[in-house]
C-alpha cells in the first residue's frame, strides 16, 4: 500500500472564492496543520525534523512559531500595561533604578513594535476564524496547490501555508509546487 497519493490542482478550483464552504475549508486546512504540529510537538521526540514533514517543511514550521510568537508578544504587551498600573510594582520600580530602566526599555521596545505583532496576531496568530477564509480571494486562477492523502495523517495540509501568507499580506505571492512526489 502506498504511503500517500499526491496531486496538484488550481487553488481557485479547490477553494472557489464565491462559495461560503470554501472559506470554511480554508480554515479547516489551517487548523488541521496547526493540530498536526501540536500533536507532533506533544507526542513525538523527533524534533524539528518531525515537524518539517507537514506543509512546506522548515518554512511552515518557522511560520507556525512566528504566528505563535505574535500571540506571546501581544500578551507581553498586555502584561506590561497591567504592571504599569500596579501600585506594588510601581513601588518596586521606584526603589530599584536599574529595574526601572530595564522595564522602561522593554516597554519602549514593545510599544514601538506593537502595531506589527498585533496585526500579525489578529490576522493569522489568534483569530484564524476571522481572516483565514477571506484569504482565498487573493489567489490567482493559475496558482496551484499540492494535495496529498496520507496513510498516517489522512490529509497533509499543504495549502494551509499559502492561505496563511495570503491572509497576512492580503495578496498572494505565487507558489509553484514542483511536480515531484518523493514520498509517494
Amino acid at each position: 500500500m502506498r504511503r500517500s497519493i499526491t496531486w496538484y490542482r488550481r487553488i481557485t478550483e479547490v477553494f472557489p472564492s464565491n462559495k461560503p464552504l470554501a472559506r470554511l475549508m480554508a480554515r479547516l486546512f489551517v487548523l488541521w496543520q496547526d493540530l498536526l504540529y501540536e500533536e507532533a510537538g506533544i507526542q513525538d521526540d523527533e524534533g524539528f525534523e518531525g515537524l518539517d514533514q507537514f506543509g512546506h517543511g522548515a518554512a511552515t514550521r518557522r511560520f507556525y512559531f512566528f504566528r505563535g510568537n505574535s500571540r506571546t508578544l501581544y500578551s507581553a504587551k498586555k502584561l506590561f500595561e497591567e504592571l504599569g498600573r500596579d501600585e506594588t510594582f510601581a513601588r518596586w520600580l521606584k526603589k530599584d533604578p536599574a529595574l526601572k530602566k530595564r522595564y522602561t526599555e522593554a516597554v519602549r521596545i514593545v510599544r514601538r513594535n506593537s502595531k506589527h505583532f498585533t496585526a500579525i496576531r489578529h490576522s493569522v496568530g489568534a483569530h484564524v476564524e476571522q481572516d483565514i477564509g477571506e484569504a482565498i480571494q487573493y489567489f490567482d486562477p493559475t496558482d496551484e496547490t499540492k494535495l496529498e492523502i496520507h496513510r498516517q495523517h489522512f490529509l497533509n495540509p499543504y495549502p494551509a501555508t499559502d492561505i496563511l501568507f495570503a491572509a497576512l499580506i492580503n495578496e498572494v505571492v505565487p507558489c509553484r509546487w514542483p511536480k515531484l512526489d518523493p514520498g509517494g
